[in-house]
């Protein structure tokens, strides 16, 4: 484990002194998780963090971000306090975090998208102006040269950060993009739309695009599965999984066809995140449970009760936690004691 994580160089940022709320950290050395010893998962902590938590990464095994609307923080596991912590009205709000955890991408007040390294915290650079964007998605590739970026007309812009030049603008999308995702070589990137309507889902669809060329390679619909929350590919990159409002889906990336189709009894779903090693997908589902399921078969493992509603779900690097964040404010990790 890292410590001091962004050294005291921490430019705007205001450091924080909350603390750990009545659980403390069981075991912060423990085994990975996987589909044989889920069973034994247990929640380790419980850490008030104050914020509807929208977007929830680990920095290191033991570092977690965390943002809302309007803020971000980073909060340490073993001395449970967050030792950052910046609105949006001084630094940004951070929307992605590159695949090394060196860098982020970070949405100003001012509707700019800037590239920060994260030890120490520190602007690169301004990247481009995504004027009157909301809630802008972003996600960086593999290899951390390029980032996908959403922009106000429901379009995607992918810009190459070497040379900080725009390569593509992909368009096509007329509903709310909610998931893009990358594809482990690096080569393709699926875009996930919806509506936010659980009455009307006739604009979703997942459009899957060349990054080389900007071409469109398949455009899916998915009126079936209502919004795509969220997008993952496999491991490997042989297939895509969707989770949505009703259904979960995967499709084969040979073909683009489906090829899993959880049906209606599905309970519908936020975050989902891969483990490091690509066996096991953690699912933040609707009805307050964190499922733990077999990347492969997609078949649940593991359903933990939370109690609390659920919105996203982070593995740390070395596959030993999992964390969810609630709408109660507070972050949830669960080990393998």
């Amino acid at each position: 484990m890292t410590r001091g994580f962004l050294g005291r160089g921490t430019g705007n940022a205001i450091v924080a002194a909350a603390t750990l709320a009545a659980v403390s950290l069981i075991g912060l050395a423990s085994e990975p998780i996987t589909a044989e010893n889920a069973g034994s998962l247990v929640e380790a902590s419980r850490i008030d963090v104050g914020l509807h938590v929208f977007e929830l990464a680990f920095l290191s095994d033991a570092q977690l971000a965390v943002a809302d609307s309007e803020r971000t923080a980073f909060w340490d596991l073993e001395s449970g306090t967050s030792y950052v912590e910046f609105t949006r009205y001084e630094i940004g709000r951070v929307i992605g975090i590159s695949p090394g955890r060196s860098n982020l991408a970070v949405y100003t007040a001012s509707r700019n998208a800037e590239i920060w390294t994260v030890d120490p915290l520190e602007k690169q650079f301004t990247l481009c102006s995504i004027e009157d964007t909301e809630w802008p998605r972003a996600a960086f590739s593999p290899n951390g040269r390029h980032l996908a970026i959403t922009n106000r007309w429901n379009d995607i812009e992918v810009w190459n950060l070497e040379t900080r030049g725009r390569r593509h603008v992909l368009t096509g999308h007329h509903s709310n993009l909610f998931a893009l995702a990358f594809s482990p070589d690096g080569r393709c990137l699926a875009t996930g739309g919806g509506t936010s309507s659980r009455d009307d889902a006739g604009e979703s669809t997942i459009g899957v695009w060349d990054v080389s060329s900007g071409d469109r390679l398949a455009w899916l619909p998915t009126e079936d599965l209502g919004d795509n929350h969220d997008l993952t590919f496999t491991v490997e990159g042989s297939r895509l999984i969707s989770g949505g409002q009703r259904r979960m889906l995967a499709w084969d990336a040979s073909t683009w066809e489906r090829d899993y189709d959880s049906g209606p009894s599905y309970p519908g779903s936020y975050g989902l995140t891969l483990s490091p090693n690509g066996m096991l997908l953690a699912v933040a589902t609707d009805n307050r449970r964190l499922r733990v399921v077999d990347a492969a078969s997609l078949r649940a493992v593991r359903d933990v009760y939370v109690g609390a509603e659920l919105v996203d779900v982070a593995f740390s690097p070395d596959g030993t936690r999992l964390a969810a964040s609630c709408t109660d404010g507070t972050v949830r990790v669960y080990h393998v004691p």
